[in-house]
């Protein structure tokens, strides 16, 4: 995670004109709702660094890329889905620069690149190289294979960027995002218990429609050491395409017995982030 730059801070909705409604809480909080299942495997450390995917075990991947943006000098989820598929592991973080050591005692290490590199918007200010997910794409690609020659739903994608993520998902192209199978996001500042003004929701919401236009949400987990000031403050959730998930009607997230390990909380009610307001 990269923690060496916080995320904005969040806004100040008292000073707010009154001309400017707040957001529909409720069907905010529908957007996060879980609409399908499959069978979840935890990739990755048993704490902070540990996501849920669809299990890839039955995939054949060998030549299949996996993109884990905000390593912080440590990458457990982008290693083990490696070492496990044979995927080429491309690693990105332009705070923490020193990239990461292969840490697997049970698993062959993965090759690696690792690009000091910022994933971000046009206007994002950064001292090191930053470009948005269609330039990395572009420039971090297996050799030999012309990006755009990549098949579709072939990709993995991790991002924990600290705020940024709203902006690179609410630009990002369909066409890419279709390149991804499966998609990781930890969401920082979602807003599901403050009623902030919906012009400050906008980006927000287009990145969430997005890609939920071409992903299914099967996993929400609040990270417990991620908190500003209580629970909730940032949301990891898994999108998978469709033809990997049993879909059902959507239903608000519940904790998935595979979370426990990297609770701190021992009653941690998950429910009560996505209450009705």
């Amino acid at each position: 995670m990269e923690t060496s730059m916080p995320a904005e801070d969040p806004p100040q909705t008292g000073l707010v004109a009154a001309r400017d409604p707040p957001v529909d809480l409720e069907a905010w909080r529908r957007m996060f709702w879980i609409c399908g299942g499959c069978p979840l495997r935890r990739y990755g450390s048993a704490g902070d660094g540990g996501y849920l995917l669809c299990d890839l075990q039955d995939r054949n991947s060998t030549m299949t890329p996996a993109y884990s943006y905000g390593i912080d000098g440590r990458d457990d989820w982008g290693q083990e889905v490696a070492a496990r598929t044979g995927a080429r592991l491309f690693q990105f973080d332009c705070f923490n620069t020193t990239g990461t050591e292969c840490r697997s005692q049970d698993m062959m290490c993965p090759p690696t690149k690792f690009r000091a590199e910022c994933l971000g918007v046009p206007g994002c200010s950064f001292d090191l190289p930053s470009g948005s997910l269609q330039e990395h794409f572009w420039r971090n690609h297996v050799r030999g294979f012309h990006p755009s020659a990549v098949a579709d739903r072939s990709l993995l994608l991790k991002a924990d960027i600290e705020g940024f993520e709203w902006d690179v998902f609410a630009t990002a192209e369909p066409q890419l995002l279709r390149k991804f199978s499966q998609i990781v996001v930890e969401f920082h500042f979602p807003f599901l218990r403050i009623p902030i003004p919906e012009s400050f929701h906008v980006v927000h919401q287009k990145a969430l429609k997005n890609l939920l236009s071409l992903f299914v949400v099967v996993h929400v987990h609040p990270n417990p050491i991620c908190r500003d000031p209580e629970l909730g403050t940032c949301i990891e959730v898994t999108f998978a395409e469709p033809r990997l998930v049993n879909r059902h009607s959507c239903r608000p997230p519940r904790a998935n017995h595979l979370d426990e390990r990297s609770v701190d909380e021992e009653n941690l009610d998950l429910w009560s982030i996505f209450r009705e307001p």
